[in-house]
């Protein structure tokens, strides 16, 4: 029996002194012994080359609150699971003491600085900025592309400008420029609204490559009834052919299996039997369709029967995604356009019968009616290849035409397209098509001109103003810069000029002042030194060095510049081609007076304040471009990037009226040319 017996509860301890002391804790082997049995509490030693030293220990704390590690046991489990190379790393680093005589978190902070040291701020920006969707390897995702950035922004020190920089450097470095162009169109643009369409595109895209793809090799198996016919009629072969054989592709315009129809040499063939183009007389469909059919399958309305159409189907299912125009090229017809006053304002309208409805953009109704409102949509519209076409809505318009003023219905869509007009105003209007026909049918047999060069030289001596030579400024248009709110006024000295320059640029600074460009002054808020470029003729072009001063507090203009695309696109079908070069084109937009003063230039010399927009300017090409694009609105044929211009024609007569329209328009805007760098024909 113990001594203790018989004793209240608690009294124990006054018979046993030992009792109130406390034990010593246990050493580190005893506390670790019960966790090692946990079999589970595992982690790979850290390897430099694949992770980064702080989510290593993230994964190894995290670790210890799962197991419940008590705080004097985690030294010894971090110098254990950190691996050799590591603890050699830490045991150098600390010689000659030992890695054991340190706390915890004396090593963890050893080591991230060992590992990772502190950036250079202006290095890893310069590294943000440069990445570019693709740079780590080809098959980069949407996704992966915005974790390498989010990952690169980390050390750059953006502060509240985080969301911003990763939206900015997302777009800009976007490897599919049609998902790059939708994103610049969405105004107030943020990040995840950015990831969440590029995404959904770029899905879209996949989606639709893998339909097309899965199409093209079923279609690669299914034979043209055409190439049957032709088989069981040349070739004699039996309709029990070889499995083999049934899956083998034939071209259907001659009977041949060793090519695909948009391979074929008979592409612009005639027929002989039908006398339609693409295809011989030994496959033709009437041909062989002519001796089977009875008089009980002709409808006397002159319609097709219900088999008819099927076969009519399968006739061209395959040709469907390959149109071809070279066959008719004889009969092209230009687009027919005509000008109308809507709501008082100028429109030029492309008349299309297969359109039900006249629409026009978003971009032309805030420019034309912006005080417009639109009502809810009451129809929706698909194109021609079945894609949705989305519309904004609509709202009722005064139209006058033929000097009569009619109240018809406009349909605004979501579209970067030209106004279209539809059947609906046509009927209203009363547009008769075949004026527009005789017109384009009387073009299209003139002969070509035989005298281009003449011809030429009669159009610039008719505009002469345009090819002066003289300082040009366009009429009735500015250019508005727009300052972000918190934007303060910056002023940098003048840099010094290299003597051997020195007169040419104080020779275009005075002639500067005497077109009206440049304005002296005595002082000024704003100073931005100026950067001589020198060009032929040792003349030079003075630009601000605005990237330093006006360009960071500026809200950038974001229309965007046209792709390669599309500007072959609006010169296609052409036959030879004139070049017009505008001369010194920023310098022919006069800014707004109230914005003058930001762009005023630093010389030695003194201060000048300029009057027109100068290069330099980071929104000086998206303004420029927006204008050159309204101004040469409506022209066919018609293309212009900045401060080129490109026009073409299917004959020489077309391209000498499409010349004259140009130089019309530019005459009218006060604009000037650089005749010795345009290219006629």
């Amino acid at each position: 029996m113990s001594n203790n017996e018989g004793l209240p509860a608690g009294d124990e301890n006054r018979r046993n002194p030992a009792a109130n002391l406390v034990p010593p804790p246990p050493p580190a082997a005893a506390v670790l012994a019960p966790i090692a049995m946990h079999s589970t509490f595992t982690i790979e030693p850290f390897d430099r080359h694949k992770m980064k030293w702080s989510r290593w220990v993230e994964r190894l704390e995290g670790a210890f609150l799962l197991f419940n590690v008590p705080d004097h046991a985690k030294l010894p489990m971090l110098l254990h699971y950190m691996g050799g190379e590591t603890y050699d790393t830490v045991s150098d680093r600390l010689a000659p003491e030992k890695p054991q005589t340190k706390s915890y978190d004396d090593i963890v902070q050893l080591l991230e600085s060992h590992f990772n040291p502190r950036p250079l701020e202006i290095l890893e920006n310069f590294r943000f900025w440069c990445r570019r969707q693709g740079d780590e390897r080809m098959d980069e995702s949407i996704d992966d592309y915005l974790i390498a950035l989010r990952k690169l922004a980390i050390t750059c020190n953006f502060g509240n400008y985080l969301p911003t920089a990763i939206r900015n450097q997302f777009v800009f470095g976007l490897r599919d420029r049609v998902i790059q162009a939708r994103l610049l169109e969405v105004h107030g643009l943020t990040l995840d609204r950015a990831r969440e369409l590029a995404v959904s595109m770029e899905l879209s895209a996949k989606g639709g490559q893998e339909i097309q793809s899965r199409a093209k090799s079923e279609m690669n198996f299914v034979e043209h009834p055409a190439t049957k016919s032709a088989k069981a009629k040349s070739a004699g072969k039996s309709s029990n052919s070889t499995i083999g054989d049934a899956k083998r592709s034939a071209c259907y315009r001659c009977g041949s299996v060793g090519h695909f129809a948009n391979k074929c040499v008979h592409i612009k063939t005639v027929c002989n039997y039908c006398r339609l183009v693409g295809h011989i007389q030994r496959v033709c469909q009437k041909k062989n369709r002519a001796p089977e059919r009875s008089d009980t399958h002709q409808l006397e309305s002159g319609e097709s029967s219900e088999e008819d159409i099927e076969k009519s189907d399968l006739l061209y299912t395959d040709e469907i995604c390959g149109l071809y125009d070279n066959a008719v090229e004889s009969c092209r017809v230009d687009k027919f356009w005509i000008e109308l006053f809507v709501n008082q304002a100028a429109v030029n309208f492309e008349i299309d019968s297969g359109a039900p409805i006249t629409v026009i953009s978003v971009s032309d109704k805030e420019k034309l009616f912006p005080s417009v409102q639109l009502s809810p949509a009451d129809l929706s519209l698909v194109s021609y290849s079945g894609n949705a076409i989305r519309l904004l809505g609509r709202c009722a318009v005064s139209v006058k035409y033929a000097e009569n003023t009619y109240r018809l219905m406009l349909y605004v869509a979501e579209t970067k397209k030209h106004p279209l007009l539809g059947r609906g105003w046509m009927k209203a209007l009363h547009i008769d098509l075949r004026r527009f026909y005789e017109e384009v049918h009387t073009v299209s047999e003139i002969s070509p001109v035989k005298n281009t060069s003449e011809a030429v030289k009669e159009l610039i001596s008719r505009y002469n103003s345009v090819c002066d030579g003289a300082m040009g400024k366009v009429k009735g248009l500015t250019a508005k810069l727009r300052l972000k709110p918190d934007a303060q006024p910056v002023y940098l000295k003048a840099r010094p000029v290299p003597f051997s320059i020195k007169q040419a640029v104080e020779q275009e600074i005075e002639q500067m002042i005497r077109d009206g460009v440049l304005v002296k002054v005595n002082h000024s808020s704003w100073a931005t030194p100026v950067v001589p470029v020198m060009k032929l003729n040792n003349k030079v072009r003075l630009c601000g060095d605005y990237k330093i001063t006006v360009n960071p507090r500026l809200i950038v203009d974001e229309h965007p510049l046209p792709t390669v695309e599309e500007l072959f696109a609006n010169v296609a079908g052409g036959d030879k081609f004139t070049k017009i070069d505008l001369s010194q084109a920023y310098l022919q937009l006069e800014v707004d007076s109230d914005q003058q003063e930001v762009l005023t230039l630093s010389t030695h010399m003194g201060l000048y304040k300029p009057t027109r927009l100068m290069y330099g300017v980071s929104s000086a090409p998206a303004i420029w471009q927006r204008l050159m694009e309204e101004i040469l609105s409506g022209i066919p044929g018609v293309t212009v990037f900045i401060d080129d211009i490109r026009i073409t024609g299917p004959n020489d007569k077309v391209h000498l009226e499409r010349l004259a329209e140009v130089l019309k328009r530019l005459s009218e805007y006060g604009m000037r040319v650089n005749l010795d760098k345009c290219q006629f024909f």
